[in-house]
């Protein structure tokens, strides 16, 4: 009896837990030229926020979410350093309610590009 207890309890905790433990987040901050970030995150609650500072060159932030309540916020400061380097920001973002907000701060050479597919998007 007291064994099942200890198990009873144990898939308890395991099952009150789960929910925390899918929740995805992330903050990146990031200084300095030829900075690169890629952030993945897949299924739950999504949320991702990337800087890549001002007074920076040739930055490259990826952002790639699935799964159910994404938002994705980039800023990109600086420029490109030259026209083969560009600073570039590309955010994939499939299913349930994606959203992308991405400024870029910077006089030329900047791209984005943005994918967005199923559900709510916007």
């Amino acid at each position: 009896m007291k064994t099942f207890t200890l198990i009873g309890v144990s898939a308890l905790a395991l099952a009150i837990s789960a929910p925390a433990v899918a929740q995805n987040q992330s903050t990146v901050t990031q200084n300095g030229s030829d900075s690169n970030v890629d952030v993945t995150q897949t299924g739950s609650g999504n949320d991702s926020d990337v800087t890549q500072e001002a007074a920076t060159s040739f930055n490259d932030a990826d952002v790639v979410q699935s799964g159910t309540n994404a938002i994705s916020t980039v800023t990109q400061g600086g420029t490109g350093t030259d026209a083969a380097n560009p600073n570039t920001v590309t955010v994939n973002q499939a299913g349930d309610d994606a959203e992308s907000l991405i400024t870029q701060n910077g006089g030329d050479r900047l791209e984005i590009a943005v994918d967005q597919t199923g559900d709510s998007y916007s």
